[in-house]
């Protein structure tokens, strides 16, 4: 199969105009989708063989509808890891999208399409979804904005698989107001959001003690963060820094019960095509198997715990800092070579879809020309605030 651009970023352009006309105060945006969204009159193949005969949607997915109604325009289905479920973004059915600021680098999965397609100004915007990761993390290797809503606040309806307790449509833009222009259009009766006006910056909670973080991105992050917050506190814009930390050994209960739960979802919904997926999926969906009623339970368990645990830290410090990769992103080769561990691309992303907390990823720099983001989370149904604090603590 082969994509109709040559980035791969999109394995189909095509235009479906916005329901409403632009204004001289509401300019139309173009966005494209992932291809796990429906878009009414074409496939949802996940870009994966073992759905290439799968029937048309007969209608948009809620989201795609709604950004319609919102003066956005779709203009074509973006590529992603194969059924959602990698963290890489390489695909050897439809094309690996090309990396545009750091040719090489893997695009991130899953939804790398997406990521690729914004980075290379193909659209204003464009949708992806993020089970465990998958809108941070190639957010984050490709150099642009990408924001993960509170689980629930987007509907999926229209979104494969249908049954997620993880997953949630998420944002990619170039630059953070684009995606405040998004929430906005999508809750044009909130006043109070609309006119949610943020001038001095909370406290942030900056995440010390993290097993397996690279000490330059560590260093990086609380460097360039700690300046930006020091010119707006000599400007009377509010901002402190303090750092937290978390329980003993509860990161990686909680990322291990994120596994867990991916996996069982993940093989409940598509056991039944195993053997026509490529063997990177295969394998990881073939886990699912191994996830026990009590395995279940138990991260059941954890997942409470750790929401409460990072509930109880937002109360203090509004804003959770950390970085979205713990290790600088891998180049295509060395995914392929076996080389580099592609799983902890999402240690430090996959414990808030457990949670459920909105999490948004900055690119904030390089290391060896390879990209550096910071991860900030805030409390749930804060995504709108969340994103105007980025707004005040980038803006100059």
């Amino acid at each position: 199969m082969t994509t109709t651009d040559q980035t791969k970023s999109f394995i189909d352009k095509f235009i479906i105009e916005s329901k409403q006309s632009q204004s001289d105060d509401q300019k139309i945006l173009e966005f494209g989708v992932k291809d796990t969204i429906d878009v009414k009159g074409y496939q949802s193949k996940a870009c994966c063989r073992a759905f290439e005969s799968v029937d048309v949607a007969k209608e948009h997915a809620e989201i795609v509808e709604r950004l319609l109604n919102a003066g956005c325009r779709v203009v074509g289905k973006t590529n992603m890891h194969e059924m959602a479920y990698g963290l890489t973004g390489i695909n050897e059915y439809t094309g690996t999208p090309d990396n545009l600021k750091y040719p090489g680098i893997v695009p991130g999965g899953s939804s790398s399409g997406s990521a690729t397609a914004v980075a290379h100004s193909m659209c204003d915007f464009a949708l992806g979804t993020d089970t465990g990761g998958s809108v941070r993390i190639p957010a984050a290797c490709t150099g642009v904005f990408g924001l993960k809503p509170t689980h629930g606040a987007v509907s999926r309806i229209g979104v494969h698989p249908p049954h997620s307790s993880l997953d949630c449509v998420g944002f990619f833009a170039r630059d953070i107001d684009t995606i405040i222009n998004v929430l906005e259009r999508l809750n044009p009766q909130d006043l109070d959001a609309k006119q949610l006006l943020i001038t001095k910056l909370p406290k942030f909670g900056v995440l010390t003690g993290l097993a397996n973080v690279q000490e330059d991105i560590d260093n990086l992050i609380k460097s360039k963060l700690t300046s930006l917050v020091a010119a707006k506190q000599a400007n009377g814009e509010g901002g402190e820094i303090v750092p937290i930390t978390l329980q003993d050994n509860t990161h990686d209960q909680v990322f291990q019960a994120g596994v867990n739960i991916i996996a069982f979802e993940n093989y409940s919904a598509y056991a039944n095509i195993l053997d026509r997926v490529s063997p990177d999926v295969a394998s990881r969906l073939g886990h699912g198997k191994n996830v026990t009623s009590n395995i279940l339970a138990d991260s059941e368990k954890t997942r409470t715990q750790f929401t409460e645990q990072i509930d109880q830290l937002l109360q203090s410090t509004p804003i959770i800092a950390l970085p979205t990769l713990p290790v600088l992103p891998p180049t295509v080769e060395e995914v392929s070579n076996g080389s580099f561990q592609v799983m902890q691309l999402s240690r430090l992303v996959r414990p808030f879809n457990v949670t459920g907390h909105p999490a948004i990823s900055i690119p904030f720099g390089e290391i060896s020309n390879r990209p550096v983001a910071l991860q900030l989370i805030t409390s749930k149904g804060n995504e709108l605030y969340l994103c105007k604090v980025v707004q005040l603590l980038l803006n100059p």
